[in-house]
């Protein structure tokens, strides 16, 4: 055996992280070398080099790699969705390529950053090769999608600019639809590539790829909305991003466990009955929420045909967008209740904040077009949208307290400008939110029921075969 093979599997062996090294490099470097003198090679062949580095990356996947990349991805989708607010930085052509491969290098980082969750969480069902492989087609899947939206950008400008006598079109602004096909067979060959990965090994290969590309094409439309969009970005980075930080208080939490025996957060399991008296004016709650906003988002498109109780069309818009908030308010206070009764304090507060957005956006409505208030409560309601899921799940992360305000207030401000600047649409998707959480409650007491049915045929102990006592 030579010096150099040693020399240069342990120089290989750096790809690992420094702790998985000092515990399992000896071992590893003992294999390697003595695979290597039985099949005669002087150096590491190409597959072993190879496989060696992809297996270090993957090793150095942990909660807290995770988490920086998360952090990255955020900062990085932010750039995009900040200049987009300032109109004048958006005019020069090489500043607006700038912005979309900013755009495209936060979800290049979003996907990798799903892929190291998933094969940490998943162990074993997703190779480290399946990932690189995921994440070298999301390379080409990104820079097609950028193409996609800088040509569909110049297409625009083209477009108005055939007003114009003789002007003419270029044929990168008339390929928007070239680079979206590329971009969606792409993406979708990426994601078939990590649901195969992590789809059970008791069928074919056949059927298993047929099974991944069926998922991967569904998702298609959610690829398009995201290359397409920038305001999503941010929100799904702030998702992970949340996540990541999950993993990483799980990973820390042992320390605390008999802390939270001693002192849980969570209250005492109630009885059947009274679970089942819950989810039940939960789903009648809900059954009448879904159709008092069915009313109220009619009577915000069409209510100034078929009455005569309002001024014109933009005074109707007003009235019924404020109603349907209004009528989401009972359903939003149950569910923080539950979620309280289930979960702990946090999620009060969270609710709390759910029904002062709701409350805040129907008096921005009731305010009216024009209305010097209007403004300023539509900007609170956004806020105040932002804070009601961030606050809960920051109180998961073990952190300071002033390291979990930053983190709250940073997630709540990611919110309210992407999801929360969107709140005067709630009246229109409350009704569908609400059947949601009436399907759910009626599920949920199906099961309990069927559940109790089968506890009450099962016979107790001692209550079948009895042997007779002896005289």
């Amino acid at each position: 055996m030579s010096a150099s093979l040693s020399t240069r599997f342990e120089r290989l062996l750096r790809w690992y992280p420094r702790a998985w090294r000092e515990e399992n490099g000896e071992y590893l470097l003992a294999v390697l070398l003595e695979d290597a003198v039985e099949r005669g090679k002087t150096k590491p062949t190409h597959a072993d080099a190879w496989s060696i580095r992809v297996h270090g990356l993957a090793a150095r996947a942990t909660p807290g790699a995770t988490l920086g990349v998360a952090v990255a991805a955020l900062i990085v989708s932010l750039i995009p969705m900040a200049t987009i607010f300032v109109s004048a930085l958006m005019e020069p052509t090489w500043l607006r390529l700038g912005i979309t491969g900013f755009q495209e290098f936060s979800g290049l980082l979003l996907l990798f950053l799903t892929v190291m969750m998933f094969g940490r969480r998943h162990g074993g069902k997703l190779t480290a090769p399946a990932a690189l492989s995921a994440l070298a087609l999301w390379v080409l899947h990104a820079a097609a999608a950028a193409c996609a939206r800088l040509s569909w950008s110049i297409g625009w400008e083209e477009a108005d600019d055939n007003l114009l006598p003789g002007a003419t079109s270029t044929w990168f602004g008339d390929s928007t639809s070239f680079w979206l096909v590329v971009a969606g067979a792409l993406g979708i060959a990426s994601l078939s590539v990590v649901f195969r990965g992590l789809l059970r090994r008791n069928r074919s290969a056949f059927e298993a790829w047929m099974l991944a590309g069926v998922i991967s094409s569904s998702c298609l439309v959610a690829l398009f909305i995201t290359s397409m969009m920038p305001s999503i970005m941010p929100l799904a980075a702030g998702t992970m991003l949340v996540l990541s930080a999950i993993d990483v208080s799980r990973e820390t939490a042992g320390a605390r466990t008999s802390q939270r025996s001693a002192r849980p957060d969570r209250p005492v399991h109630v009885r059947a009955r009274q679970r089942r008296a819950r989810f039940l004016i939960l789903l009648v709650l809900a059954a009448l929420t879904a159709l008092a906003g069915a009313f109220c988002a009619a009577l915000a498109i069409g209510g100034s045909s078929w009455s005569l109780a309002f001024r014109d069309t933009t005074h109707a818009m007003n009235v019924g967008l404020a109603l349907g908030c209004l009528v989401v308010v009972p359903l939003a206070a149950v569910g923080a209740w539950m979620l309280f009764r289930r979960f702990g304090r946090r999620w009060l507060v969270g609710g709390a904040f759910l029904v002062a957005a709701l409350l805040l956006e129907a008096g921005s409505q009731l305010a009216g077009a024009g209305h010097p208030a209007q403004e300023p409560l539509w900007v609170l309601a956004a806020l105040c949208i932002g804070a009601a899921p961030t606050i809960p799940l920051t109180a998961l992360i073990p952190a300071s307290r002033p390291v979990s305000a930053i983190l709250a207030v940073g997630g709540s401000l990611v919110l309210a400008l992407t999801v929360g600047l969107g709140v005067p649409g709630l009246p229109f998707i409350a009704p569908l939110a609400s059947v949601a959480v009436a399907c759910w409650a009626a599920v949920h007491l199906i099961v309990d029921a069927r559940r109790s049915r089968a506890d009450a045929r099962t016979p107790s102990a001692g209550g079948g075969f009895q042997l007779a006592e002896s005289p």
